[in-house]
């Protein structure tokens, strides 16, 4: 996984098969990470994450973060490298923004079967901020593409759309038939979509959008979408509704071009959606009492993990083995008298034989360290012989 101690990206553990977790005595599965590396001492993470990961069945592992370079933040992603005795290498990473002008920040990637990276950002502009695509293959990158130039887009209500606004927020998925999605909000109240099929160009104006009740929450960064494809071109997605008073979390399916009304998963925040290659999806988030709720889309049956309490959004990644990995962030931790104590920790739960394992401790950041700023990150898939994580 990747994670972030304030301004430094810790590199990849990746996990070993057959091992188990020598960080504490529980009666559950667990793995055995390698020691970390550093990404970026400069990472840019203002008002959230500045990194993310992902991976591709075919056992593509990719990047990418947003760092502090000449005084502006820009995108650097790196890609994984066939492993040498089992152990991860990493390539040299690349300048994927080219704009020295503009802050670029919220990084997200999706590597598609053939190893393809695609990835999205946030960028300034003078009067707002842009969404921008590009893709690359190993060192090649494509041209960088606006998706969110409106050029006369209308919106479901008819009404035409600010030209001068300011969007956040990417998230990028590919689906199992080649298509790709992209989902981003703006500061109306509204999520954005764009998706197109692979070997196409990216549109220059958005594919469709929906308008979202205006709460009086916080604008643009309260919706924080998350998308995840599965086969045949369905996509699902999950949103966090936020008003003064409450925290809800939605979710919508993505089916025939359009995506459904949005669906109350409940009360709580920082939501995430996992979608399996056999077509099952899980919903994961943190409850309004900070437990972490893990809903399976094809039972509608929802796990509930109650300690340690749920400091981040949790991810899961799927190993060859078909068990689901969820890491997530806490700051607290029981010894074997059942006292709590604050700590900074990745925990990690393993679902194998319909259960998910008692949490096991992945890293430590130190007792009452206030380094600890962002959450963990995932990829989504695995090489056929380890379950690679990031």
């Amino acid at each position: 996984f990747i994670v972030s101690n304030y301004r430094q990206l810790v590199k990849f553990l990746t996990i070993q098969p057959g091992s188990v977790s020598s960080q504490i005595v529980i009666d559950s599965a667990g793995v055995h990470w390698e020691e970390g590396g550093v990404f970026s001492r400069r990472l840019f993470s203002e008002n959230g994450a500045g990194y993310s990961a992902s991976s591709s069945g075919g056992g593509y592992v990719a990047a990418v973060w947003s760092e502090e370079y000449n005084g502006v933040s820009m995108i650097f992603l790196a890609t994984q490298a066939n492993p040498e005795d089992g152990k991860s290498t990493w390539k040299d990473p690349l300048q994927i923004s080219i704009n020295a002008e503009s802050n670029a920040s919220h990084p997200e990637v999706s590597v598609d079967e053939q190893g393809i990276n695609h990835i999205v950002w946030t960028e300034e502009t003078s009067d707002g901020s842009n969404i921008i695509y590009r893709s690359c293959n190993g060192d090649n990158c494509g041209d960088l593409v606006i998706l969110s130039g409106l050029g006369g887009f209308i919106c479901e209500d008819g009404e035409p759309l600010n030209q001068s606004i300011a969007y956040d927020w990417p998230v990028i998925a590919t689906g199992g038939d080649g298509s790709i999605m992209v989902m981003w909000s703006s500061a109306d109240n509204i999520l954005f979509h764009s998706s197109w099929e692979a070997g196409q160009s990216p549109p220059s104006s958005p594919s469709g959008c929906q308008s979202i009740p205006d709460t009086g929450g916080r604008p643009l960064s309260h919706l924080q979408p998350r998308v995840s494809g599965g086969a045949d071109g369905i996509y699902n997605a999950v949103f966090l509704l936020a008003d003064p008073n409450e925290e809800a979390v939605y979710q919508m399916e993505f089916i025939g071009q359009e995506w459904s009304r949005p669906q109350s998963l409940g009360s709580g925040n920082s939501p995430n959606v996992f979608s399996l290659p056999d077509g099952n999806t899980y919903f994961a988030w943190c409850d309004s009492d900070e437990k972490i709720r893990i809903k399976d889309a094809e039972t509608d049956l929802v796990d509930i993990i109650d300690f340690p309490q749920c400091s981040s959004r949790p991810t899961m990644s799927l190993a060859e083995t078909g068990d689901l990995h969820l890491v997530w962030y806490s700051n607290e931790i029981s010894n074997n008298l059942n006292v709590v104590s604050a700590a900074n920790l990745i925990y990690e739960s393993i679902k194998a034989d319909r259960t998910w394992s008692e949490p096991a401790i992945d890293s430590y950041f130190g007792v009452f360290s206030s380094l600890v700023k962002d959450h963990p990150v995932l990829p989504t898939a695995s090489k056929p012989d380890q379950c690679r994580s990031v």
